[in-house]
This record gives C-alpha cells, structure tokens and sequence, in this order.
C-alpha cells in the first residue's frame, strides 16, 4: 500500500493540474469569443455632469470613447449637450428622440442608433435626446432644458424599454455623479435574490457567464422563470399604471406646448428571439408581453402614436439568419446597427400614419 501511495497522489495531482489548465485554456478562450469580460463602466473619459434636474446629463461638446473591451465607439455631444448629429441641410420639423440607452445608442456609433436611422430614412433632421440609464421622470425636465435653450419641439418620440416601465417613481439624485461618472443609478436595482448574486458574480468570469446562460435557458424552455423576473411581474400592474401616469403627465406638457407624443415600445432583445422563448404559450404568460398589450390599448384612448416593435425586429431576426451580431451588440445586449435601422423603419411608418 505504502509503494502506491505516492503514484496514486502523483496521478490525483496530475489530474487536479489538467483540469485546472482546461478550466483556464476555456476562461481564456471564451473571454476572447464568446464572453468577454465587461468593464464595469464603459466610458474611457467623463461623459456626464450633475443636473439638479434630471440627476445627470451628458457633458456639452465633449468627446470619449464608449467600450466594454468588446465592441467600441465614439461619443461626441454637441453644445446641447446631445449626442445629436443635426444636420444643417435638412429640415428641422420638430423630432425629438427620447429614451434611455436603447435610444442613446450603446455599444453603436451615433450613425447607427435608430434616431439617426430614423433621420437618414425620413430626410429631416431627427434629434436624439436619449440617455444611458434614464427612466420617464427625466424626460420632462430634458425637453423644457431644450425648450428654454431655443430648441424646435413638434414631436417626441419616447422609446420606452421594459426597464423603463419601473422607473417611474426613481428620485431624481442630485449627487448621483461622482468624477464624471454615474456612480448608482436607481434604475438598476433589482430585487435582492440568490439569482441577483449568482448573476452579479458571472459576469466576473466567462465559464461562470457561459452556465448562467445556460441555465436561463433551460429555465425558458422549462416555463420557470428566476426570481428576479417572477418578483418583477408580480409588481408589473403597479408599474404599469405609475408609467402609464407619468406619461400621461409628459403629454399634457407636450399638449400645452403645442407638441405630440408618440410611445416606440422596444421589447428586450431577448423577447424577440424564438429560440429563447420557444413555445408561444410561454410567451404569451410572459410579463413583459402583457405590458405591450396593455400600452397599444391605453395609447389608443390617449390618441398617442404607438409601434411595438417585438414582431418587427423577430421577423427580421429570422430573415436575417437568426444572428445574434444583427440584433445586439455581442455580450451586452443592446440593439445594433441592423436592429436598429427596423426600429427606424416602424417608426418612420408610424410618423406617415400620424399625418393622415
């Protein structure tokens, strides 16, 4: 027994090394393809300034570079402090984009977030207000800032995020900007979970990454959703009728200024993807699907234009090869180029079905 000892602790050894060398070869291997590995903030400079308003806003006439080690784009801002691209030659009709990082444009350069899109297909100057992070009580106080700053406003175009739809009772933080930087944004916080700690703790590595998606998926094809997501539907009547209240507020400010309102429903880019939500039965109980119906009926006894864009987007998600890099920006999640220029699109039909 004695003579064995060492060969059977040499093999347990030798076992322990090779499989901790492919445990890191995959760490290694998946951070450069699949999961990269996210910085936790993804401005290279400061890219904000506090508002006693609306908590923060982009900088005015600054530049920076937005990246999360993956993908990388530049941020300009003009002197209104949006990351516009207004172009002189074109007419100003009055458009307003407005919305959070959706709108904003994350992960894309301007070019590409559909409000430009949305400009470059309509022939008139389109001006994207959005902002990373920002929720409906932000939106009044940056359309009267334009107003006061000369600003043409005929119509807003809100595009509204599933996140979105529980902002809006967040306070407005003045001292939420520290060193140029968001330092805790209200939006952003999710019930606290096992699955809220487990999924905090995976984005520190790719084979952790990796089995968190894999466990989502096997909780999407199984009907059981993670608690985080069965504690939000639970509050979703709630945040519904408070979202619905505080647009209803921002359309009568519009009203009373002579502009319109239009809602632009982004669905998750996870909800457009038929593989990840495969039986339609599913889908339909999902939470975030009862939210699109209930704002296409209310909009419509508002008289506010409304698109969702979930079929749109999953329509051509399929024709496009079910490609993950044509929908979002790969290992973040936001809309890329090609998913934003359908965006652009229903809205650019939407605009034409509200002159009539």
């Amino acid at each position: 027994m004695s003579a064995q000892s060492p060969s059977r602790v040499y093999s347990f050894v030798l076992i322990a090394v090779v499989l901790l060398g492919g445990l890191v070869l995959a760490e290694i291997a998946l951070r450069w393809t699949l999961y990269p590995i996210q910085r936790p903030y993804h401005f290279e400079q400061d890219a904000v300034i506090a508002d006693p308003a609306t908590g923060y806003r982009l900088a005015t006439g600054s530049q920076t570079i937005m990246t999360d080690g993956h993908f990388r784009a530049t941020v300009a801002t003009d002197a209104l402090g949006l990351r516009d691209r207004f172009d002189p030659a074109l007419p100003d009709d009055g458009l307003i984009a407005i919305g959070d990082s959706q709108t904003f444009g994350h992960g894309v350069e301007a070019r590409d977030s559909w409000p430009e899109r949305l400009q470059m297909q309509l022939g008139v100057n389109v001006r994207n207000a959005g902002v990373f992070g920002y929720g409906i009580n932000q939106y009044e106080p940056t359309i009267r800032r334009l107003l006061d700053q000369g600003v043409k406003i005929r119509h807003v175009l809100v595009g509204l995020t599933w996140n979105d739809l529980g902002s809006g009772n967040d306070p407005i933080d003045g001292n939420i900007v520290v060193n140029g930087r968001v330092a805790a944004n209200p939006k952003y916080r999710q019930p606290s979970s096992v699955w809220d700690d487990l999924r905090q703790l995976s984005r520190r590595s790719a084979l952790l990454h990796l089995t968190a998606d894999a466990g989502l998926r096997l909780s999407g094809l199984l009907g059981v959703a993670p608690a985080e997501n069965r504690q939000w539907d639970a509050a979703l009547p709630q945040a519904i009728a408070l979202s619905r209240q505080r647009l209803e507020a921002f359309q009568d400010f519009l009203t009373a200024r002579g502009a319109r309102l239009s809602v632009i429903y982004l669905a998750n880019g996870n909800f457009v993807r038929p593989e990840i939500w495969a039986n339609i039965a599913k889908r339909r109980s999902y939470g975030r699907y009862v939210a699109r119906k209930q704002l296409t009926g209310w909009t419509k006894l508002r008289g506010i234009g409304f698109v969702d864009m979930t079929d749109a987007l999953e329509a051509a998600y399929l024709e496009n090869g079910s490609r993950y890099d044509w929908l979002a920006v790969p290992s973040d999640g936001h809309y890329a180029g090609g998913a934003n220029g359908v965006i652009a699109a229903e809205a650019a039909k939407l605009l034409g079905s509200r002159k009539k």
